[in-house]
């Protein structure tokens, strides 16, 4: 198995993860988030991507200029809630939304990659042996 399968086999099981985290506090309610996750992977390299909102459910949004009115209609509509798009960006404009003020309630991104990284590191040495002693011996 080369390294890059390797890292692909370990950044899939990564993105689950984070489809899980999703599911688990309600993140994801359009779907679009988790459905954008994907593994890119070429001859030298593999990539976790997804949808550029991922970064704002790990992190949050702090204060400062209003979010799109529109994102947050469809988020209002997804949820059946009774209040105005403008009601919810403005107070995220003023305050930042809660998962920029209490980072647990976001997707927790950063121990996930560290064990991710962790798991390619112990899986890579063994492998990588294996692979580099097969091309030797043909």
């Amino acid at each position: 198995m080369t390294a890059v399968k390797i890292i692909t086999e370990e950044l899939l099981i990564f993105n689950q993860s984070i489809r899980n985290e999703m599911s688990r506090k309600n993140l994801d309610v359009t779907g679009r988030a988790s459905q954008s996750l994907r593994v890119i992977s070429s001859e030298n390299k593999a990539a976790s991507v997804g949808i550029d909102y991922i970064e704002y459910l790990n992190r949050g949004r702090g204060p400062g200029k209003f979010p799109p009115i529109d994102k947050i209609k469809e988020w209002v509509d997804r949820r059946n809630l009774e209040v105005a798009p403008y009601v919810i960006a403005r107070k995220i404009a003023n305050e930042g939304t809660e998962i920029f003020k209490d980072r647990t309630k976001g997707l927790m991104l950063d121990p996930k990659i560290a064990l991710t990284i962790k798991r390619i590191k112990k899986r890579l040495p063994e492998e990588l042996a294996a692979e580099i002693l097969n091309k030797i011996t043909g």
